[in-house]
């Protein structure tokens, strides 16, 4: 669907969402936690799956009280060009790594 040149995608998988500002639509399947994991491994290679493995909690922000109706992420003038290089690089300590994951699940700080 076009709309005022800018496209809109619908994708079958949950939704990473890093400060590359990458935001997915789907249905919620069964298993979401695996599709965000499949997402995060395309992202950051298969040390991903073994890094977080059994190291995550599925938490559903659109019906927390507290959140308000969701999450977002918004970046000050500047900071995506800053931060995206490091983003790119893969690294053997995923946790290491700015990762946010919203509209779907959070992950809990390994250390």
């Amino acid at each position: 669907m076009k709309t005022n040149s800018h496209e809109t995608e619908f994708f079958d998988h949950v939704i990473v969402t890093c400060p590359l500002g990458v935001v997915r639509r789907w249905d919620l399947p069964d298993d979401v936690a695996e599709l965000a994991l499949r997402d995060i491994v395309k992202i950051h290679g298969k040390v991903a799956r073994e890094e977080y493995l059994d190291c995550y909690v599925v938490h559903y922000w659109s019906t927390d009280p507290i959140a308000g109706g969701g999450t977002f992420t918004l970046f000050e003038p500047g900071q995506f060009n800053h931060w995206l290089p490091g983003i790119k690089t893969p690294e053997h300590h995923i946790h290491s790594i700015p990762i946010f994951i919203a509209l779907g699940l959070s992950t809990p700080s390994p250390l």
